[in-house]
């Protein structure tokens, strides 16, 4: 994992199995590849395993989360209180 990615990849993997947990079922077509998502350690193994994957779909699914983990992360930092 890259020093850049420390703050908000933590983030981003809660919100991926928050998704599995609450949103995704054995069933779905993406719940296995939401496990492998999962078990990446860092946004380059994320990345080529989307690459693998190949997915457009799925792989923006992904992206916005990633996305989404950086935005909160860097509004946390900005403004402390907006965690109350």
């Amino acid at each position: 994992m890259l020093r850049s990615e420390v703050e908000w990849f933590q983030r981003f993997i809660d919100i991926c199995q928050s998704q599995l947990d609450w949103c995704m079922s054995e069933g779905d077509v993406e719940y296995q590849a939401m496990k492998q998502v999962l078990q990446c350690t860092g946004k380059r193994e994320v990345q080529a395993f989307l690459n693998a994957y190949n997915d457009d779909n799925f792989t923006d699914h992904i992206k916005y989360k990633l996305l989404l983990a950086q935005r909160l992360v860097a509004r946390e930092k900005k403004d402390p209180s907006y965690l109350r």
